[in-house]
């Protein structure tokens, strides 16, 4: 395996800087990183475990009821494509 060196890793700043990445001038990569800056879909699925946990919890179910009795109930559509 190669050591990187200081040297090294501000040739490799002062390259990037002077001239970007080289990936980045192709049209497909304009494309995904056009598209990564765009608003992403928010899965809210953790949150509503966790909530789920909570109430299970001050219900005086067990920690270990807790968890899956929210883990079960949380509905998760979008695994279906995996199918």
């Amino acid at each position: 395996m190669d050591t990187v060196t200081s040297a090294t890793n501000s040739a490799l700043h002062a390259a990037i800087v002077h001239e970007g990445y080289a990936f980045v001038h192709g049209r497909a990569m304009r494309d995904l990183l056009a598209a990564s800056q765009k608003w992403q879909f928010q899965d809210y699925s953790v949150d509503a475990t966790q909530n789920a946990e909570e109430l299970y919890l001050a219900a005086g179910k067990s920690t270990a009821e807790a968890k899956a009795l929210a883990s079960s109930t949380v509905l998760l559509p979008h695994l279906a494509q995996l199918k």
